[in-house]
């Protein structure tokens, strides 16, 4: 039986009648997820308030994805599940009937404050399952707004020639493709065209965020989602220093702008009430700028795609640097833990503060899975990076090409930028970590998981198109 005496329980049944007796002191919450986010661009110069949050608060250094695509990483976010173990791996499109049917039935982390009285409130435009729990959803886009405001908020239009480039990528093999455009970016500046358009800048974002917080009558959870420094990287001109036409420099000054909008919801939030304000600020996955032949992307679970920042400040919570490895999948359990008491038991997750409060050890190594353009699975330690295929074919839908090899190691002490292959050479090494991450697989999936593996059969499609194209 356990000692209810501990100084561990005495403190948390003493902040549960503190809170009782003084509802002020309840917290408002805001979750902000920063699209694409990598963990390098988060100075003090591109981004000065998150790096003063991170200072004051709680800075995750060892942050990684459970999955680099955004559905299925907001759904292992809002849940406290891997998705090997809800089943959703599927992403924008490609999501399932059966995708929604188990996305309807995981409890939510934003139902979970709903239950304890928080007004509930989000700004994204994804819609459809990301709308519940929440008692007002904002930012989706209206299917009536004219070209022209899609054109001013998405982007450059596609010149004529690469549109015609792209018509002939698109039709040619899959082996002249990959020559082609790794000769391409070798003898000509690499740029991104927007296809499509994307919606609400950080600034309107934000005064949606502020509207949410200042006309609440109870304590609010606010969860706020910044697509600019997602691809084309839509941006003012006046935040890029550099070339306003280069996609890294354009990337840079969309943190730049986030990060000031951020500042300002921070001052609006503090000026509207007079309780203390959690912060989770994250990204939910990177983006890779011609790493491993990816551009402009976030496919692939090397460093630059699945290392994101993760921050966690409130004024209970001890300024500190935690070089432990966590995972999006700790943060539902962190949060209900730190202002309900409860740890979510039941979820793959768990509670950080321990870690936090302690130096307690969370894991020795993270699992991250990929299913949107390929299906890889990989296990990352301190040293080592295994990424091993799934299925039958590791080539990339997005880029034609197979990134790596069908299996890959590397050493990240003496590698960290991944670029030597060492499967040949560490043979034992690969294998140890292959039975480990065998292991992970077997314990966590679940009936949901067929809904992952129908990719296999899109897998197995595609080799025989590439078979047929003389590629294999």
């Amino acid at each position: 039986m356990q000692d209810i005496h501990k100084p561990t329980d005495y403190e948390s049944v003493s902040r549960q009648f503190v809170r009782y007796m003084d509802q002020t002191q309840t917290p408002n919450v805001v979750v902000v997820v920063v699209d694409a986010l990598r963990p390098d661009v988060v100075t003090a110069e591109t981004a000065p308030w998150m790096t003063n949050l991170a200072v004051s608060g709680v800075e995750f250094e060892r942050a990684f994805s459970p999955i680099n695509a955004t559905e299925p990483l907001l759904a292992s976010l809002y849940s406290g599940t891997y998705p090997a173990t809800s089943g959703v791996y599927n992403h924008g499109t490609n999501l399932t009937e059966r995708d929604i049917e188990v996305l309807d039935d995981l409890p939510f982390l934003q139902e979970r404050f709903r239950a304890q009285g928080y007004e509930t409130s989000a700004i994204d435009w994804l819609g459809n399952w990301h709308e519940s729990g929440y008692d007002q959803y904002s930012g989706k886009l209206d299917e009536s707004t004219d070209q022209r405001d899609r054109d001013r908020s998405g982007g450059r239009r596609r010149s004529v020639p690469s549109a015609l480039l792209e018509w002939s990528l698109d039709r040619a093999p899959p082996s002249l493709v990959s020559v082609f455009r790794r000769a391409y970016f070798q003898v000509s500046e690499p740029s991104v065209q927007a296809g499509g358009w994307l919606p609400d800048s950080a600034d309107d974002v934000v005064d949606a965020a502020i509207d949410a917080v200042e006309t609440g009558t109870s304590p609010t959870y606010t969860f706020v989602h910044f697509w600019d420094t997602h691809a084309p990287y839509e941006v003012p001109d006046e935040y890029v220093q550099g070339d306003p036409d280069d996609p890294y420099d354009r990337y840079v000054g969309a943190v730049r702008f986030v990060d000031e909008q951020l500042r300002r919801l921070d001052e609006r939030v503090d000026e509207a009430t007079d309780r203390p304000t959690l912060y989770v600020v994250l990204g939910d996955h990177g983006e890779s700028f011609g790493e491993h032949g990816i551009y402009f992307d976030h496919h692939g679970l090397y460093d630059a795609t699945i290392h994101v920042p993760m921050i966690l400040s409130h004024p209970d919570l001890p300024a500190r640097t935690v070089d432990e490895f966590v995972q999006h999948v700790d943060i539902a359990p962190t949060l209900c833990d730190f202002l309900f008491d409860d740890p979510l038991p039941d979820v793959d997750g768990h509670s950080l503060l321990g870690t936090i409060r302690d130096g307690d050890p969370t894991r020795d190594a993270v699992i991250v899975e990929e299913a949107h353009t390929q299906r890889k699975a990989a296990i990352r330690t301190d040293r080592y990076k295994y990424i091993e295929t799934v299925g039958d074919s590791a080539v990339c839908e997005g880029c034609h090409v197979v990134h790596g090899g069908e299996r890959e190691l590397y050493d990240l002490r003496s590698d960290p930028e991944e670029r030597e292959n060492m499967i040949e050479r560490s043979p034992e090494t690969a294998e140890r970590l292959a039975d480990r991450l065998d292991d992970w697989r077997s314990t966590h999936r679940t009936e949901h998981e067929a809904s992952a593996d129908d990719r296999e059969i899109v897998d197995a499609e595609l080799e025989q198109r590439l078979r047929d194209l003389g590629y294999r």
